[in-house]
């Protein structure tokens, strides 16, 4: 294996998950070029994991049925486009196609530049969702342990089966592991033109480029970024049942919210607090109506079971029904109800204030540098206090800068200063981050003084994401000026360092995950290629977002606010 190789397969994935799910999507439904696009990756994802559950139940070895079955379903998208009548379409706003191509590239940079996923309280799901991939595969045993508490059955399979799809395909190997793992990353921001203006966009993928949160919840390999994915598809959906109202419970948005939710919940159990904050917001809405609340999301509650089914009935003939919910169960703790009430409470003022940094900075503070052993633990204890910040806590995960631009554009519009149509319903976001921010609070089992928002809470993100980008492009010019170039500061005050870090031969062993690649003899893109490159692969596509970013604020302050 080579970089040469390396990159081969890392085009071909990007192309082949893309696509697939474009000419699915252009062949089966009635959609613009624009929505298509938009929702390419999420489609082709899950395709590509259906065919890997198949290839798994049915006990084939080999990549003979993938290629055989991925073949066989580009030709049917083919023929099934060949055959619908032609019709006149809308000039698109596709012509922002390239920017996640350059975020894609600036990501793979990351994956060939890292030693080790460490530091700013990694867990060791990293390996643990690989060795899942290959139990789909067939090439792990079915019964293996994990920690010892979790199995099989103890994750959702999507970003596994997705995963063993490409090793079955291309090599099973842990660098194509690394870097078929950003994929999900790119579905994600590809549904950026969902949600935003045209005008908004360059600037969006320029803030995403530059966030230390999305940098870092893309590249490291475990399922909340997937999970993301299809709670925003879902979002998408709902909203438009939400305000035109069916008359019959079937709608191609019902099917498609239907398809988001028992995707997402199949990509990670938290996604059931977004499914229920859905179902709250449309009682409220509709209480006076409540068969119209059967209708709007009967139908695409139907769906999301029926796609979540075939896998629990799989676990459920392998492990039994009590075995399959009690390992479940088991993976969120097994504290009291009043004791996790308070760690909720404790989790979410943790979430919101920087406690661990706050602490680290006071040792450092009252005890100096230290010497020997000592100068080791505090050093590790700010940096990854630091680190944590920016992923783990509200503040931090926003940027401290778009926080400010935030609270800024919020009072703006409560005095009346600024007068705009707002992004999302009132009431859609009050269920939401009610729901998402005390449910993952009281889901996190235990108190995590370093926050909790990577675990549950990234669809939060990206929705404050959404208000910060809208926020910014309303403010006098300078002052966006400025603020783009406080957010690329804190970018590389913290990611950056951090890639650094876990790109550097002989750096601090921050935790226990240089255990994990060492006794399962994991080995690293970078360990392959054997230099520092995928650096250089990473400034570049940055460089071009720094221009993108700042051309794109350089519009009229009065184009936009009147837009």
């Amino acid at each position: 294996m080579s970089f040469a190789y390396l990159l081969l397969i890392s085009i071909l994935s990007l192309f082949l998950t893309f696509s697939l799910g474009y000419l699915g999507l252009r062949s089966l439904s009635q959609w613009s070029i624009d929505r298509c696009l938009a929702l390419a990756g999420a489609w082709g994802i899950a395709l590509q994991s259906a065919l890997a559950f198949l290839n798994f139940l049915l006990g084939f070895s080999g990549k003979t049925f993938l290629v055989v079955a991925t073949l066989g379903l580009f030709l049917l998208f083919f023929a099934l486009l060949l055959r619908k009548p032609k019709r006149e379409e809308q000039r698109g706003h596709y012509q922002w196609i390239y920017l996640p191509l350059l975020l894609w590239l600036a990501l793979l940079g990351m994956q060939l530049f890292v030693l080790l996923y460490s530091g700013a309280g990694y867990y060791g799901d990293w390996w643990m969702h690989y060795d899942i991939a290959r139990i789909y595969l067939g090439t792990q045993k079915l019964d293996t342990v994990y920690f010892e508490i979790y199995n099989v059955t103890s994750r959702t399979p999507l970003f596994n089966l997705f995963s063993s799809y490409y090793l079955g395909l291309f090599e099973e190997s842990f660098s194509i592991y690394q870097i078929l793992s950003i994929l999900p990353g790119i579905a994600l921001v590809t549904l950026i033109p969902l949600f935003l203006r045209p005008s908004l966009i360059p600037l969006a993928f320029s803030l995403v480029a530059f966030s230390p949160y999305f940098s870092n919840m893309i590249s490291y390999p475990w399922p909340k970024i997937l999970a993301t994915v299809y709670i925003l598809v879902s979002f998408y959906f709902y909203l438009d049942i939400r305000h035109n109202c069916r008359s019959r419970l079937y709608s191609v948005s019902g099917l498609a919210c239907g398809l988001g939710w028992g995707l997402a919940l199949l990509s990670h159990p938290s996604a059931i607090l977004y499914v229920i904050a859905l179902i709250i917001d449309n009682l409220w809405v509709n209480r006076h109506n409540l068969p119209l609340v059967a209708r709007q999301t009967g139908f695409a509650l139907i769906v999301a079971i029926a796609i979540c089914l075939p896998w629990y009935l799989w676990g459920i003939s392998q492990f039994g029904l009590a075995s399959l919910f009690s390992t479940a169960a088991r993976t969120t703790g097994t504290a009291t109800a009043f004791g996790r009430i308070i760690d909720a409470i404790n989790n979410s003022i943790a979430t919101i204030f920087p406690l661990e940094l706050i602490e680290a900075v006071t040792k450092r503070i009252v005890h100096g540098p230290g010497s020997g052993g000592e100068y080791h633990v505090l050093r590790y204890q700010l940096w990854n206090s630091w680190f944590r910040l920016y992923y783990g806590i509200f503040s931090g995960a926003l940027t401290l800068t778009l926080l400010a631009v935030l609270v800024v554009g919020f009072w703006q519009r409560v005095s009346g200063k600024v007068r705009s149509h707002p992004l999302f319903p009132p009431s859609f976001l009050v269920s939401v981050f009610a729901i998402g921010f005390w449910g993952g609070c009281f889901l996190q089992p235990g108190y995590h003084r370093r926050g909790v928002v990577g675990e549950s809470m990234t669809p939060l993100v990206v929705l404050l994401f959404f208000f910060a980008v809208e926020y910014l492009a309303t403010l006098p010019a300078r002052v966006k000026q400025g603020a783009f170039l406080t957010v690329v500061l804190e970018f590389f005050l913290s990611r950056w360092i951090h890639l650094l870090f876990l790109g550097t031969e002989g750096s601090v062993v921050w935790d226990g995950n240089a255990d994990l690649k060492g006794k399962y003899a994991l080995v690293f893109a970078r360990d392959i290629i054997g230099n520092s490159s995928g650096l250089w692969i990473t400034t570049i596509p940055l460089i071009l977002f720094l221009v993108i970013g700042w051309k794109s604020l350089l519009i009229d302050r009065k184009v936009i606010s009147t837009h």
